[in-house]
């Protein structure tokens, strides 16, 4: 197993290329909801890349994608709950933080998993594109049934991805 490296030396960018950037960013916020059913699969590169770093960072199995390690040891953020959190998850980027509500991720660590999960892709598609903005999340702005901010459909195409 290769030494454990820090999050500073980790943190580098992606090795995806710009195409396959706007090729992912492109389909994940053009496919409406109702239509999406009816499209090709929607898949963002960005996630597998950043799995294989983490492996080759690291090592360890393939499955399950150690969600937090990632986060926190590859990618150098923090990673908080707070159970009067009124959202399933926020990413704060200037503090590198992601607070995931407590209250959820007690009652379904899968649930957990996915909320670190879809944060880290608004880390990856988004902050690192230069967007600094915090992201608040809200357990219906990203459920399956209503129209979404691309933003989220974005993040959960990556979540999806890279679990």
């Amino acid at each position: 197993m290769p030494a454990r490296r820090t999050a500073i030396q980790a943190c580098r960018p992606l090795k995806v290329s710009s195409a396959q950037c706007k090729l992912a960013r492109l389909s994940t916020r053009n496919i409406a909801v109702e239509d999406a059913a009816k499209q090709a699969p929607v898949v963002d590169p960005r996630a597998n890349a950043l799995r294989e770093r983490f492996h080759a960072a690291f090592g360890g199995s393939d499955v399950p994608v150690p969600v937090e390690s990632v986060a926190e040891d590859l990618l150098g953020l923090q990673i908080a709950e707070d159970d009067e959190l009124d959202c399933s998850g926020v990413l704060l980027p200037a503090q590198r933080q992601i607070v995931v509500n407590g209250r959820e991720a007690r009652e379904s660590p899968g649930r957990r998993r996915f909320t670190l999960a879809h944060e880290l892709g608004h880390w990856v598609c988004q902050v690192l594109e230069g967007d600094t903005t915090p992201m608040y999340c809200r357990f219906e702005e990203i459920g399956v049934r209503r129209r979404r901010d691309p933003l989220e459909r974005e993040a959960n195409v990556f979540a999806a991805e890279l679990l």
